[in-house]
């Protein structure tokens, strides 16, 4: 019982950190609306707190709860501390379903946004899973399946809003990942639909454990592993669908929340599926409030997806160092050794370094008016770059 609660501890720490920053944040958004006194008929300041300011915190709470837990299950049932809805794909499969359905079969969307949501976040998880078990489910080989795919399907994804700007000029913002909110709809129907899941893996918490045993041992308990697999996936592609039907692609909570809940001391899978949906929720509800609070009326346009990224990158950074000592204790492989292994190194470097000169040369290099190469320079240097870069970019992320 002491070493349980010592466990928690840690955990219990950064979820009561993450939610008193948030608390305070986001005490400043609504202090100037109920501090005044309330004018007769239209109260324009109340309205914007009790229609939009307030379901959007619990839209933050519940899509950064439900992101994390999507994150946690892949995690457990793939046994890759790098899997979540964006490194899968699974996010990116729902948002080029969406568009896609949105500009060639709009009635799929009258017949409900999250089927279609969840039809391409299946597609895409079925490819990545598919492509990794090829390999034994190398964490790589996964991930590797999973960004390229995500690329894809972003690329195309916009690709189609670039060329078709009158259609889909609103899908833009919503697609990086936007929590503006003006009713309680979406955060109510979240509510609906992320609960009766949460409840199935509370039932499949025994068995998910039973997996750090190992294939043989887990089947010798009697775990049925292909149909806890099957159950588990589709628990985390359903949340991750739901998320992405609603606001749009939010990345790295799926990743970084079931990081923070194992390095904390969350050991156990009963702690890592328990905690990391309230890191995740306290974690989106935190920074969703400080870009309320820096950005103030821009925080409407200014997508909560594309924040998280900017900022979750670093702190992914920062905790990949200790994610890896973590995993190299567990299979007692050296980081020399994986570098041998799989090629890793100096390819790495000169491909990275390849793919920005690329792109350097695409930007600033091209044909004068008399058709001769030349360098982008002189008045016209703005204007010739906001054409040339958003074509360099789609044809890279394609």
């Amino acid at each position: 019982m002491t070493a349980l609660r010592r466990d928690n501890l840690g955990p219990g720490l950064v979820v009561f950190l993450l939610i008193c920053g948030g608390c305070v944040a986001s005490w400043f958004l609504v202090q100037p609306a109920l501090s005044g006194t309330v004018a007769p008929g239209y109260d324009i300041e109340r309205m914007v707190l009790y229609y939009s300011t307030l379901p959007r915190l619990a839209t933050a709470l519940l899509a950064g709860a439900a992101l994390a837990l999507s994150g946690a299950l892949f995690q457990q049932v793939l046994r890759n501390p790098l899997a979540d809805p964006t490194t899968l794909g699974v996010s990116a499969g729902a948002n080029l379903a969406l568009v896609v359905a949105s500009l060639f079969m709009p009635v799929l969307l009258g017949a409900g946004r999250d089927i279609v949501a969840w039809l391409g976040s299946a597609a895409a998880a079925a490819i990545v899973i598919g492509l990794g078990a090829r390999r034994g489910f190398s964490p790589y080989s996964l991930v590797l399946s999973g960004l390229v795919l995500s690329l894809w399907c972003g690329g195309l994804s916009a690709i189609l809003i670039y060329l078709n700007q009158r259609y889909l000029a609103s899908l833009f913002i919503w697609g990086a990942g936007s929590l503006a909110q003006q009713s309680w709809v979406i955060p109510i129907s979240l509510i609906w639909k992320i609960v009766p899941v949460a409840i199935v893996c509370v039932l499949v918490i025994r068995p998910l454990s039973l997996l750090d045993l190992g294939e043989s041992s887990s089947s010798s308990l009697g775990v049925k592993l292909v149909r806890l697999r099957i159950v588990a996936v589709a628990c985390a592609v359903s949340l991750a669908a739901f998320v992405t039907s609603a606001v749009g692609v939010i990345g790295f909570i799926g990743l970084v929340a079931p990081t923070l809940a194992r390095l904390s001391g969350a050991r156990r899978p009963v702690q890592l599926i328990l905690w990391s949906p309230l890191i995740g929720a306290s974690l989106l509800f935190l920074a969703d409030s400080v870009l309320q609070l820096v950005t103030g009326g821009l925080g409407d346009f200014l997508p909560t997806g594309a924040v998280t990224a900017i900022f979750g990158s670093p702190l992914l950074l920062a905790l990949l160092p200790w994610l890896k000592v973590r995993h190299r204790v567990q299979h007692a492989v050296t980081v020399r050794e994986r570098q041998r292994r799989w090629g890793v190194g100096k390819p790495a470097t000169v491909a990275l370094a390849s793919v920005l000169v690329i792109v350097a040369l695409g930007l600033f290099v091209g044909r004068g008016p008399g058709g001769v190469w030349s360098m982008l320079s002189g008045e016209f240097f703005n204007d010739i770059l906001a054409i040339r870069a958003p074509k360099v970019f789609a044809a890279l992320a394609s």
